[in-house]
């Protein structure tokens, strides 16, 4: 069994799973960007007191971190809002690896950072739909963190909720 198997078992048994209208559901609004009764790993019940993303898929050879943002582009323009979003990527990989160790899948730093890992941010298609801007800030953001954060994450993506539904087959 591959290590990705083998994490993804780990999960199975330890975290429980909600529906993707629940992980991406967004309190504020009181709204969800994905209407699915599809389930996957509540990632933010694994530890409270850091913010991590939403869920996590583990397919094949990937472990996809998945943080859902349901916002519009004034609150994406506010830097303390980017910094939450970088700080969310960092906390996640902490996470993960303070979450295998301390719960017996002992594993080091150096294998947790060969593991092919990415993290997504997904967003509402519909708040940027007119945004073409905004959304050359999204390739722009991808390419520097991707960059900046090539020891944690092999990509960091940014992609529209419907880009999401087709590729992870929701």
């Amino acid at each position: 069994m591959s290590k990705h198997e083998e994490i993804k078992q780990f999960f199975e048994e330890r975290v429980k799973k909600e529906t993707y209208t629940k992980l991406c559901f967004e309190e504020n609004e009181r709204t969800s960007m994905i209407i699915s009764s599809k389930e996957n790993f509540n990632y933010d019940d694994v530890c409270k007191d850091l913010k991590t993303s939403d869920t996590l898929f583990i397919f094949g050879e990937n472990i996809d971190f998945v943080e859902f943002k349901d916002v519009n582009q004034a609150r994406f323009k506010d830097r303390k809002f980017t910094s939450q979003l970088r700080l969310k990527a960092v906390e996640s990989f902490v996470t993960f690896y303070n979450f295998l160790n301390e719960n017996s899948y002992l594993i080091s730093k150096d294998e947790v950072s060969d593991l092919r890992l990415n993290y997504v941010f997904v967003f509402n298609k519909e708040k940027f739909i007119d945004k073409p801007t905004l959304l050359n800030t999204f390739s722009a953001l991808q390419l520097k963190w991707t960059k900046h954060y090539n020891r944690f994450y092999n990509k960091i993506s940014f992609i529209d909720n419907d880009t999401f539904i087709k590729k992870y087959k929701i």
